[in-house]
This record gives C-alpha cells, structure tokens and sequence, in this order.
C-alpha cells in the first residue's frame, strides 16, 4: 500500500487536498473519481522525492546532449513496444553509446538498479542531470497505467520536437553569426594594424584634424592599447550574462527584455509557446495530473516571466479555476488565438489535442519568422560592415585630401 497526496476539485466547485491510501496510482484515481471529485493533483509521497533529489553529477565534458537522449527514447520505445524486457533493453542501448562512455555507464547502472527490483523511473530519478522531472513524471504515470511503450513514444516525439526547433533556430541563424564574426574581425583588424599607421602621418602634419578622424584615431589606439580588454569583453560577455542571470532580479531583467526586443521579442515568445504547449500535451495525454503538468510546463518554458505566469495558472487551477481564465490576464503572454484554443480544449475536454493544435501552429511560425529574419539580417550585417569600413576610410582620407588641397594652392 502507498500513501497518495491529493488535490481535487468537487462538485460544487470548491477544492480540498487530503491524502488516500491504495495499492497503486490508478487505484487511488478510481477511489477518488467514484466520489465524484475532479482530480487537479495526485502525488505518491516517496516518489516524489525521489524525483527531486540529487544523483551522480558528472563535469562539463560528462554530458548527454538532447539529440542522444531523443534517439535513446526513441530506441527504448521501440524495444519495450516488441516486448523486449527492459533491463536487456538498457544493455542493449548503453552498447550503442561508444562515442558517449558517460551516458554507456549510467545506462548500466540503470540496468543494475533496475535488475535489483527499482523502477525504471526511479532509477533515472537518481540522474537529474539527464533525465528530467518531466521524463521521470511520464515513466512514474506510465508505470502504473501500463502504458510504458505508447509514453515513450510520446516522450520521444516532445524530445525530438525539441531537438527539430533549437536546429531549426540554430540553422537560421548560423549564417547571420558567421557575418558578424567575420565582419568583427575585420574592423578590429583594420583599427588595430592599420589606422594606428597613419598616426604617426597625421602627427607629423601637426595640423588640426576633423572630428571623425579624432574619433576614429582615438578607438583605434584605444584598441591597440588595450587590445586585451576588448578580447577579455568579447570572450566574458556569455559568462557576464550568466553571472548576472544567476541572481532572481538580473535573471527576470533579462527576460523581460528578450521578450521585449523588437522582433527577436515576438519570435522568442513564439519559441515558447511551441515549447510549452507540446510539453504540455505530452503530460496530459500520459495521465499526470494537472498540477503536476503546470510545474513541468512552468520550468519548461526558460523564462521567468513565463515562469511567473504559468506559477499564477497553477494557483487558479488549484483554486479550482480553468486553465484559460488566468491566461486573460496575460495578453502580452498568450495571444488570443492560444487562450481560445485551450478554452475549446477544457469544455470539449480534448485539451491535449489542442495543445497540439498551438503547437503545430506556432513551429511553422518560428520556421517562417527564422527564414524572413536570415534573408533580413544578411543584407542588414553587410550593409552595416560596409558603413563602417567606409566611416574609416573617409576619416583617414579627410585630412590627407586637404594636404593635397593644401599643396596645390600653394602651387
């Protein structure tokens, strides 16, 4: 027997938590829904921390990219679905990992723990690095209702979903990157090896030089001065940012203005979205109650201020409120289309297909604002490189053109 930890909506509308004990998760769900209680959240005590807590850490090289863990789900699905058991599954699977010995041994320690009677989900619960806490709560759901095959597939499809929206990103803006690198490169070479060359003729000139030749000689030997703090800059900005994102208010801040950048804002909003509703659906279609769906949902979206709005949902939710009400009151969040579209999904009570609805809808919107912001950004970057490379050359030749003027009226 094991004691369960509830959160449900009654008939009349109000909500009561208590707990229950039964022999399994979908005894406790039956037990509660014959009483006619809507159930928001249902949570087995001692799984629940063993979700949470901390397992083998492993260094920056010891790492399990999205990719691998995607193609892994995706094989496990497919041996469990032709009944093969999954202890020679995991076997199976961590002999695969040659070019990943971290992920191969985890495997098989997977394999060890589960060998000795645990629970697939609570052997990946001890590698929070890799397995996260809405992969652990979709395996704990499909353990009990015996639908491990069909959850991993749906796990493998969010994962892949995931793994197809960073490339597509990534393939979108490469080429911009490769641009301003290279056009990056290029002024600091000039301003530190070549205009530094003609101070030593404009000294010799002694003659009062114009201003943008002023500012161009100015960054040039500041650049070349100090050519190591402008390196140093450029190299720790990442490691800037993520210093000031550690810290609730610079993380928030920072948010806020990704989201609030013209149009970066809006497709970074649209990444979201997509994110978060596939995520979403996944959750509910295994079977995790509502609750528990919004926490995944929350930590999924990689924005504070998603974070925020998802953590207001939930409390309405557990208030027993829709879904979509405290969504109103985030219009800048989730458009209208969104809020609609989830309001149709919790009266018709399809709210997972829904989702894949807003999904499907706002991935060909992050495919089609990508490909308009690389054909934007590659004319923009080279008209900007050419700006400056021409800024420079007119404030070098400024003063040589009136020495020659010069010259030839004293002629």
């Amino acid at each position: 027997m094991a004691v369960f930890t509830y959160t449900v909506r009654e008939a009349s509308g109000a909500t009561s938590s208590g707990t229950v004990t039964a022999d399994s998760r979908v005894d406790a769900l039956n037990s509660l829904r014959n009483k006619n209680l809507f159930v928001l959240d249902l949570v087995e005590q001692e799984i629940e921390t063993n979700v949470m807590a901390g397992g083998f850490g492993g260094g920056f090289f010891q790492r399990v990219k999205l990719e691998e863990l995607a193609i892994f789900t995706k094989q496990l699905a497919a041996m469990v679905g032709a009944g093969i058991a999954i202890t020679r599954s995991l076997d199976t699977l961590a002999k695969q990992q040659s070019k990943n010995p971290y992920f191969r041994n985890i495997l098989l320690q997977i394999k060890a723990d589960v060998a000795a009677g645990l629970p697939l989900s609570a052997a990946m619960a001890k590698y929070p690095r890799i397995f996260n806490p809405m992969i652990i709560s979709l395996l704990i759901s499909a353990e009990e209702t015996g639908t491990l095959d069909t959850t991993l597939e749906d796990l493998a499809s969010t994962l892949e979903a995931e793994v197809a929206l960073r490339q597509q990103i990534s393939a979108g803006m490469r080429y911009p990157l490769i641009v301003a690198c290279a056009a990056l490169i290029v002024v600091s070479f000039v301003m530190i090896f070549v205009v530094p060359q003609f101070a030593t003729i404009f000294e010799s000139l002694n003659a009062e030089l114009p201003v943008m030749t002023k500012i161009v000689m100015a960054v040039a030997l500041f650049m070349k001065s100090w050519w190591f703090l402008v390196a140093a800059l450029f190299i720790g900005l990442p490691w800037l940012m993520n210093l000031i994102s550690s810290f609730p208010v610079g993380r928030q801040t920072l948010d806020m203005i990704k989201l609030r950048l013209p149009v970066f804002g809006d497709l970074t909003k649209k990444i979201i979205l997509a994110r978060t509703s596939k995520v979403f659906s996944t959750m509910l279609t295994a079977g995790v109650p509502i609750l528990k769906a919004l926490s995944i949902v929350e930590q999924s979206s990689l924005n504070s201020i998603y974070e925020g709005a998802f953590n207001h949902i939930k409390s309405a939710v557990r208030e027993g409120r829709n879904i979509n009400g405290p969504m109103e009151n985030y219009p800048t969040l989730f458009p209208p289309m969104v809020v609609a579209m989830v309001a149709v999904g919790e009266e018709s009570g399809t709210l997972d297909q829904m989702l894949l609805k807003v999904n499907d809808f706002y991935t060909r919107e992050v495919e089609t604002m990508v490909q308009k912001l690389t054909a934007l950004l590659e004319p923009v970057l080279i008209g900007t490189l050419g700006g400056i490379i021409g800024f420079i050359v007119i404030a070098l030749w400024m003063p040589l053109f009136r020495i020659i003027q010069i010259i030839q009226e004293m002629g």
